[in-house]
């Protein structure tokens, strides 16, 4: 199994955040709580399992109010698929849920909100954008420093 891999990400307005991508069993694909509460279609599924090679559990500390799975939350789960030879790399999929036209692709982001966003590059960085931009209270954490002092605020 791979070592975690940490993808920062900037915005210009706030400060600079990341998200930790941790490998898992492909195995453990169909009972990750994303997998569950994904849009995909029961073919996509299907399609998905059986041409999965990597997964990874992308998490982050950079969301407003802390989560029931820890300090950090989980927020994707990224799955590769099998690499194929010659020009037909990639699988077909559909891109939204209900669609008749497929694309190609390479991997597929579950994303926390339970929609999904197809990947063209074999690049977790791809993955990052996805995430940023389906999470929209994205902010630093708290710094335990100034937690106690957090208190005196309050009317």
């Amino acid at each position: 199994m791979r070592d975690p891999v940490t993808e920062k990400f900037t915005r210009a307005w706030a400060p600079d955040g990341e998200v930790v991508f941790t490998p898992i069993p492909v195995d453990a694909i169909e009972a990750h709580p994303l997998w569950a509460a994904s849009t995909l279609s029961g073919v996509n599924r299907k399609r998905v399992l059986q041409e999965a090679e990597e997964a990874w559990v992308a998490t982050t500390e950079w969301l407003p109010k802390p989560q029931e799975d820890g300090p950090a939350t989980t927020v994707a789960l990224t799955v590769w698929f099998k690499p194929w030879r010659g020009e037909y790399a990639g699988i077909f999929l559909t891109s939204v849920p209900g669609a008749k036209k497929q694309e190609r692709c390479l991997g597929v982001t579950l994303l926390r909100n339970g929609t999904y966003r197809l990947l063209t590059e074999r690049r977790l960085g791809q993955s990052v954008t996805h995430v940023v931009e389906s999470e929209r209270h994205l902010s630093a954490p708290i710094d335990p420093e100034d937690r106690g002092d957090l208190g005196g605020l309050a009317p």
